[in-house]
């Protein structure tokens, strides 16, 4: 497996963080302009009475959607404090305790292979929140013990890890510690990969060297980009020669930057959109070539055959939420066939009425989806290790709730998606993609 990723030659002359008049100056017309558009998304919704939505959650996807659209700069480079005090939340839970650390730069040994980058972007010591349910102790890992480390999504341009409920309500209903990982958003020279990457090894070697946890006691989890940076994290371990996480769970991974499944023409009720996001991937990916955009790396849904054996060999076993009319639903789907045929334990759950990261939408927009409990109950097959690896369902949703709700990729859809991925990744290799 490759891991020498090739830098820009030139400067960089992209998207990058604008200030926060800018910021301003950019946001106040959409808002207006969103707000204006509100009768027209309320007919909308009474007229087509779209599945899966209420016109509460309808009218508030929309107007995402819109400032997404309307509002094309990035907003300004995090300040340090930002990173530290935990921002206004979305929410909490009662029954956890949140204890913040200091975590220690990513040490030298860590810092080649995919971490390998130019002079501007250093470690950084970053602050890390762990988070404890009722119950549980603190302190340094028990023996049988394991934790969930939770990376947040955000584009890579926003987010914090306390920014909505969903670490504190997953601690408080899988009744492990959650360890939330915070990491630099990439909108300037010094915080672009490979940041995230050099912050993500830290908060591992925090939880495995300082913690105590062997790499077999830790599921890695992440929604969106915090998904696209655990595979990453998992990329970098294997390339350094250090063991893997005992699994992997993914909340709508964003796993293609060249943004160019058929998806993106189709799924137009998601809330993402693609000039907003190829700005966040510019920005993101300042210091590379970019033709790295397709590589595995920063593309792991373009994968070739075979590059995921590592995993397999591991016994890293994985689980994959994603939404059924999401942005990200062939990407996600392509991720899953092509672990699948390297041997990796996978199960897939798909939402079918879902959005972009709707188990954390849950946590922030009460509904009565079952995105949040599907994906907790996930966490807690990878938690006790109960996954086959052709498993296609999980408990406690029966059979029957699942068809009525969501739908999951079966094998014969995966086997009959092979070939799909295969002409897509010939058409990319043309250059042929949108």
């Amino acid at each position: 497996m490759p891991t020498a990723l090739t830098l820009r030659r030139g400067a960089y002359t992209g998207p990058t963080g604008r200030h926060a008049v800018v910021n301003v100056a950019a946001a106040l017309p959409a808002v207006l302009i969103a707000l204006a558009a509100l009768p027209v998304s309320t007919i909308r919704y009474l007229l087509t009475r779209p599945r899966g939505f209420t016109l509460k959650t309808f009218v508030i996807m929309r107007l995402l959607r819109l400032l997404n659209q309307l509002v094309a700069v990035l907003p300004p480079p995090e300040a340090r404090r930002r990173r530290w005090v935990p921002p206004k939340t979305l929410g909490t839970h009662p029954a956890v305790k949140i204890e913040t650390v200091q975590v220690a730069r990513a040490q030298h040994a860590w810092r080649g292979e995919y971490a390998a980058g130019p002079d501007s972007v250093k470690p950084l010591d970053m602050p890390g929140y762990i988070i404890t349910p009722s119950g549980v102790a603190s302190g340094p890992a028990r023996a049988s013990e394991k934790i969930v480390m939770y990376i947040h999504g955000g584009a890579y341009i926003l987010g914090h890890p306390l920014w909505t409920a969903f670490p504190h309500r997953l601690a408080a209903e899988t009744g492990r510690r959650v360890y939330a990982v915070q990491y630099r958003k990439t909108l300037d020279d010094s915080t672009a990969f490979p940041g995230p990457l050099l912050d993500a090894l830290a908060a591992w070697e925090y939880v495995t060297k300082v913690m105590g946890f062997s790499a077999s006691q830790i599921i890695l989890s992440g929604d969106s980009a915090g998904a696209h940076l655990s595979l990453m994290l998992v990329h970098q371990l294997h390339a350094l020669g250090e063991a893997l996480p005992g699994g992997l769970a993914l909340v709508s991974p964003w796993v293609d930057f060249t943004c160019s499944f058929p998806c993106w023409n189709t799924h137009n009720l998601d809330y993402i959109t693609r000039a907003k996001l190829r700005k966040c991937i510019d920005s993101a990916t300042r210091h590379y070539d970019d033709d790295e955009k397709r590589s595995a790396f920063f593309s792991p849904a373009l994968a070739k055959l075979g590059h995921w054996r590592f995993l397999a060999d591991a016994g890293t076993a994985v689980f994959v939420s994603v939404g059924g009319i999401e942005v990200f639903t062939d990407e996600a789907e392509a991720l899953v066939t092509a672990m699948r045929a390297d041997g990796v334990p996978v199960t897939f759950w798909k939402d079918q009425y879902g959005v972009h990261d709707t188990p954390i939408l849950d946590c922030v927009i009460p509904t009565k989806s079952q995105a949040f409990k599907n994906f907790k109950d996930g966490v807690l097959g990878l938690l006790r290790m109960e996954m086959a690896s052709d498993a296609e369902t999980l408990a406690p949703p029966s059979p029957s709730k699942a068809s009525e709700d969501s739908g999951v990729l079966v094998d014969a859809e995966a086997e009959a998606r092979q070939g799909e991925v295969s002409d897509h990744e010939d058409e990319l290799h043309e250059g042929e993609q949108e």
